[in-house]
């Protein structure tokens, strides 16, 4: 039994990275049942100098529970269903405050590269002002990908504590109406029509867009050997605080240990990280 409070949150090196990468080779020793993802060198930026020399390997995903595919795909659909038919008066309110609070569409589309690195068009409701500059935010995420480094580091008024934030704040493209979407994660309902066309399942690792891909070492694209997710382990345990390397971590330890149980815990933990506003 996983208990997601077991899983350890100290990636903070590349190196463990790469050792977790390692260990998912070690455990796929059924390639019959495994969803192979092809890489040249198991690499990691930027201390490659430090990974081991793997070369020409098949980078799996280790077999789940032999039903663990059919069980998860028909409660992944059921759930995005009744969600999204039960709480359509809310989703029609959503609608209705985003044409009423800035110019532009309802809802916002972007490509992202989903399993075994396929793209796929993904939906979510609109959060920014239309037409907007993204160019501070692809900045950022170079260098959150590339170096691990923060957007900001957060000051404790109290204990005067300083603490890294790995996400964009104080976004100037952000609507009012997009800034309580945002915090409560409702701006990703939509992605449920996704979960319905098997693009995507409520858990695993969020789907990155295409020029965050393009950053991806052969290493970080074992992340993507899952369907990708709305919510996933990273998200439950760090949510905007983990850095890079720890988010791989995370997502690298999902696909390990991914089962249906796994699942509904991770949904609950989110419930629970949501309401109290983490």
């Amino acid at each position: 039994m996983i208990s997601i409070n077991s899983i350890s949150t100290t990636a903070d090196t590349t190196t463990t990275i790469t050792e977790q990468a390692l260990d998912i080779l070690r455990a796929s020793d059924d390639t019959a049942n495994t969803q192979a993802v092809s890489v040249h060198a198991l690499t990691v930026a930027p201390s490659a100098a430090h990974a081991p020399d793997v070369h020409h390997a098949t980078l799996s995903a280790p077999a789940a529970h032999r039903h663990y595919e059919a069980l998860s795909r028909g409660l992944n659909f059921l759930l995005a269903a009744v969600i999204l038919v039960a709480l359509s008066p809310v989703w029609l309110l959503i609608a209705l405050a985003i044409k009423l609070s800035s110019p532009g569409p309802v809802f916002y589309t972007r490509t992202v590269i989903g399993r075994d690195g396929t793209p796929f068009t993904y939906y979510k409701f609109r959060t920014m002002r239309v037409n907007n500059d993204d160019s501070a935010h692809r900045a950022f995420l170079e260098q959150y990908v590339k170096e691990n480094k923060p957007f900001t580091v957060e000051r404790d008024a109290v204990t005067g504590e300083e603490r890294p934030v790995f996400k964009v704040v104080g976004d100037p493209r952000v609507t009012a109406v997009g800034r309580v979407l945002r915090r409560l994660s409702l701006d990703e309902i939509p992605q449920l029509l996704n979960v319905l066309r098997g693009e995507m399942n409520l858990v695993g690792p969020r789907p990155p867009i295409e020029f965050e891909y393009q950053l991806y070492d052969n290493t970080t694209m074992a992340r993507l050997a899952v369907r990708p997710g709305l919510t996933g382990l990273a998200q439950v345990r760090g949510r905007g605080t983990l850095s890079f390397a720890e988010m791989v971590a995370h997502d690298l330890e999902y696909v390990r240990h991914r089962s249906l149980l796994m699942d509904l815990k991770i949904m609950a933990t989110t419930f629970l990280v949501l309401f109290k506003g983490e």
